[in-house]
């Protein structure tokens, strides 16, 4: 082996390695900030997705109950059918677009005495339809029969009472359009992610798009990082405790960290190529002297007769002299 080689393998050895490692260490601890923010991003979300859903119900329980108190509701007492409350309830209903299906109040008998449907008048509600769990709560709350249909409805009711003697005059039952709680997870999931919606009893309450119709979300055992927030009861319905769950694939999520250790390879093989063209440039330059030296030795000793011992572990240069 030559003297030159040597030095470029020498000088290889001790540049590469290191460069190769102090890329590795870049590389993990970029992969663990970009993993971390990742992670946080999905804390965030799942945060502002259970805020917006709590101020949604929040917002539906303050139109029951001040809707409850108006002077219009009092006359739900006369035991008929009342135009003037059917009215209200069509304009409330039409004013706050798609977020009700139907505004209904009930009769003592269960009938529907006003609506915002007036097809539904006179008509008892199906049982489905009327929210009631028998347990002693100014409101209550129901969720979708199937929160994954096309057209889900939640119920929340709330009792109509005299202000003369306090006695029950009948029921405020309002229709929620789950649709508009379908849509803010959709918005929110796009394409990359998954979102669920459960309660307290391990009941769905929404989800995304493409977990709609699944029986169960992806678990971290699948590949899937996961934040979950769980939000404070809307006051009134202490019951109704929603956790948000919003979840990323790992493939997705770990897409950008891919293409960053692409680049990371790619610097590697260009300080490679700059380290071997430096080496090769440095022991040329170094080996050059000595390879003149040797020509130079090999012309004096060109007559010499004297046994010499001869080296048999050397650069070639050097055993040339002999």
């Amino acid at each position: 082996m030559s003297v030159r080689r040597l030095l470029l393998l020498a000088f290889s050895l001790v540049a590469l390695p290191p460069a190769a490692l102090m890329m590795l260490i870049a590389f993990w601890q970029t992969r663990e900030v970009v993993r971390t923010e990742i992670e946080a991003n999905l804390s965030a979300q799942a945060q502002t997705v259970a805020a917006k859903l709590q101020q949604s119900l929040f917002e539906r329980v303050q139109n029951a109950v001040a809707w409850s108190d108006l002077e219009v509701m009092q006359e739900v007492a006369v035991g008929d059918i009342d135009k003037r409350l059917t009215t209200f309830l069509a304009d409330s209903q039409r004013r706050y677009g798609t977020l009700y299906r139907a505004l209904h109040v009930l009769g003592i008998d269960g009938r529907v005495v006003a609506s915002s449907d007036p097809t539904r008048l006179t008509q008892p509600l199906p049982a489905a339809e009327r929210c009631s769990d028998h347990r002693p709560r100014h409101l209550q709350f129901c969720l979708p029969a199937d929160p994954d249909a096309a057209a889900p409805v939640a119920s929340l009711t709330v009792p109509l009472r005299s202000r003369f003697d306090g006695s029950a005059l009948g029921t405020l039952l309002l229709q929620l359009d789950w649709r508009s709680v379908q849509e803010v997870l959709d918005t929110a999931a796009e394409t990359r992610r998954q979102i669920t919606v459960m309660n307290l009893d391990g009941q769905r309450v929404a989800a995304s798009a493409a977990l709609r119709g699944a029986a169960d979300a992806p678990s971290a055992a699948d590949g899937w990082l996961t934040a979950a927030v769980t939000a404070a009861p809307v006051p009134g319905l202490a019951d109704e405790v929603w956790t948000t769950r919003v979840q990323q694939s790992l493939d997705t999520a770990l897409a950008p960290i891919r293409r960053m250790a692409l680049a990371f390879v790619g610097l590697l093989v260009l300080a490679g190529g700059f380290i071997v063209v430096a080496s090769s440039w440095l022991s040329a330059r170094i080996a050059r002297p000595l390879v003149q030296l040797s020509e130079q030795a090999l012309q004096m000793g060109a007559d010499a007769t004297t046994p010499r011992s001869r080296l048999t572990a050397a650069p070639r240069e050097v055993l040339s002299l002999q």
